[in-house]
């Protein structure tokens, strides 16, 4: 056996041991986005379970959005618990996400969603804005100095 008929063998092999089971694409009403569950097993003890979100207008969007085991559950913002965002999705574009349920039977629930290109920061106020970066003069203590410790009272005036 030569050097390449052992790799065709390995690779042959390796491919054997990962298989991906994907659900149909689901396509959000009133949102130009679509989903498909995805579990990729890996080998007998390793699978990735994940969400698949797909860009499917002409606009690049980003949108927050949490996964339930149960229909009808709120979204409330991408900072809670098995919740997230996406950003910057360009059309046609699509993005992976972990699946927290790690069931192929998932319900999603889409929050808030932008449209157009925008910076890091911007997106991080949208939806995560309790981890959003302070402004320089609130970190220096800018505006705690005016509802801080109330200013000494004057000093009372001295008779002659």
């Amino acid at each position: 056996m030569t050097i390449r008929h052992l790799l065709v063998v390995s690779l042959a092999a390796a491919l054997a041991s990962c298989a991906t089971v994907s659900s149909a694409r689901i396509q959000f009403p009133n949102h130009p986005v679509s989903m498909q569950v995805l579990n990729r097993i890996i080998d007998e003890d390793n699978a990735d379970h994940l969400l698949r979100f797909r860009n499917t207008g002409t606009e690049v969007i980003s949108f927050d959005y949490t996964v339930a085991d149960t229909p009808n559950v709120p979204h409330l913002d991408a900072s809670g618990p098995n919740s997230g965002y996406v950003k910057n999705l360009y059309p046609g574009e699509e993005r992976e996400v972990p699946n927290p349920w790690k069931r192929m039977r998932v319900f999603v629930s889409i929050g808030t969603m932008t449209y157009g290109k925008k910076a890091d920061d911007v997106l991080q106020k949208i939806y995560r804005p309790d981890q959003a970066v302070a402004a320089p003069g609130a970190a220096a203590g800018g505006v705690s100095d005016l509802f801080g410790t109330p200013a000494p009272a004057p000093a009372a005036p001295t008779l002659p």
